[in-house]
């Protein structure tokens, strides 16, 4: 049994530890489950331009990429939700440039233990299929050559 007390310190509940169990793993269970990547991701920096629609053109930096979106670097990061578009070029063909549709997911105001800078993580909302597979072989041949 767990005694669940208030802010002043009086008892409000009595609660059986097995319950308190199985809801903290359910929800654990949860969240890893909407923490799952659906497709590979690696670090990797690479020059990005940015754009809301609409808006201005912008220029970064990403620290992480996957088939499913990136990190771009940025002490300015866009509200979550805002619509975008990136275009970027991997090492192996600088000279093609790849472009998708996205939105801003989630953002880091400031940097976090010293190593994680700010900025925004990019969720791909329209990407087309031969940039995502063209995307994800690079990725898939970059995580095999660091093993």
């Amino acid at each position: 049994m767990i005694s669940v007390l208030d802010d002043q310190g009086e008892p409000l509940r009595i609660i059986p530890w097995s319950p308190l169990i199985q809801w903290l793993s359910s929800a654990l269970a949860e969240r890893h489950k909407t923490r799952t990547r659906r497709y590979p991701r690696t670090s990797l920096a690479l020059r990005v331009t940015y754009a809301a629609k609409g808006g201005r053109s912008f220029e970064g930096m990403t620290s992480s990429i996957g088939g499913g979106g990136l990190f771009i670097e940025t002490g300015t990061p866009l509200p979550v939700g805002t619509a975008l578009s990136v275009a970027f070029s991997l090492p192996d063909r600088p000279w093609i440039t790849l472009t998708a549709s996205g939105k801003v997911a989630w953002i880091r105001r400031k940097p976090e233990r010293q190593i994680l800078p700010p900025g925004m993580g990019i969720q791909f909302t329209e990407i087309a299929p031969s940039t995502l597979d063209r995307l994800i072989g690079f990725i898939a041949t970059l995580l095999q050559a660091r093993c």
